[in-house]
């Protein structure tokens, strides 16, 4: 009987290697992988596209991939890329220990608010002018990298920083006060629930961690999101949930047992409640709908 497979993930480096975890790519690369299979990897991605033609799919988003937008991608989302083939474009891949380098300020990425699953599918929208000046760092990059003069990683790092600064200050954020208390407090949950979420379900430990209420971390999630700490929490084991059925060959009861369901049956009811189709239907639905 064939091993059961879950859903690929990609590494930067191999391990136990001294490779600079960070590369930048033309999208016509060949990557070692099939792109056009669903995938996730232990690091970052931009995707800034030259030329139109085809379609990006990030969880159970479909988005068209646009001349001069940008895709960003953060670790553990599952994706693939169906693309034209005149498209054309730059990727940039990095992992967070090669971002922070010797930035003294280690709480950049959870700060910026399209990284670490804040926001289901981040699109950069950019004006002609704020692409070019995007491609612009990225001729920077590869001018580094191809010549590898003193200090090279250094200047990569600041030029990937201005990149993922500019997108900040392009990106619409529900036109959210980015400084405020309240946005702050969830962004720092949500950080806090991608690691824990498989494990930890209680909101009084996502309390403890940021030294909080459960009235103030609620208060603060309702106004930035319109939802509960407990609906987040759900919400993230649901997609997980979800990533599982549709592009692994585990079944039910091994995909419960992963997200801590210690009883099957309890999971194909929660399931259920929460999307009206059980494990089994929307496996069949899903993967009718998007692997046909």
């Amino acid at each position: 009987m064939p091993e059961k497979q879950n859903i690929p993930e990609y590494k930067l480096r191999k391990k136990g290697t001294e490779e600079v975890p960070f590369k930048i790519e033309e999208l016509e690369a060949n990557v070692g992988y099939n792109p056009m299979a669903p995938h996730r990897h232990n690091y970052y991605e931009i995707f800034l596209f030259c030329k139109s033609g085809g379609k990006h799919m990030v969880d159970f988003h479909e988005m068209e991939i646009i001349e001069n937008h940008l895709h960003i991608l953060s670790p553990g989302q599952v994706h693939y890329m169906h693309r034209h083939p005149e498209t054309t474009g730059w990727v940039i891949k990095f992992s967070s220990e090669f971002f922070l380098g010797n930035l003294s300020d280690k709480t950049i990425l959870n700060r910026i608010p399209f990284l670490n699953n804040k926001v289901d599918y981040p699109v950069i929208k950019p004006s002609p002018s704020d692409f070019n000046y995007l491609l612009e760092m990225v001729n920077n990059i590869r001018d580094e990298m191809a010549h590898k003069r003193s200090g090279y990683l250094d200047m990569v790092q600041n030029y990937l920083n201005l990149i993922l600064l500019k997108c900040h200050r392009l990106f619409d954020y529900t036109q959210q006060n980015e400084k405020s208390e309240e946005l702050n407090l969830t962004n720092l949950f949500k950080t806090l629930l991608e690691a824990h979420y498989i494990s930890e379900n209680r909101v009084s430990f996502y309390c403890e961690k940021l030294k909080s209420t459960p009235e103030k971390l609620n208060h603060a999630i309702k106004l930035v999101t319109g939802k509960t700490a407990s609906d987040l929490i759900s919400e993230r084991l649901l997609l997980e949930s979800k990533r599982l059925l549709l592009h692994s060959d585990q079944s039910m009861k091994e995909i419960a047992f992963g997200l801590n369901f210690h009883d099957n049956s309890y999971f194909n009811r929660w399931f259920k409640k929460l999307t009206d189709l059980s494990p089994g239907d929307f496996r069949k639905v899903y993967r009718e709908k998007y692997q046909a």
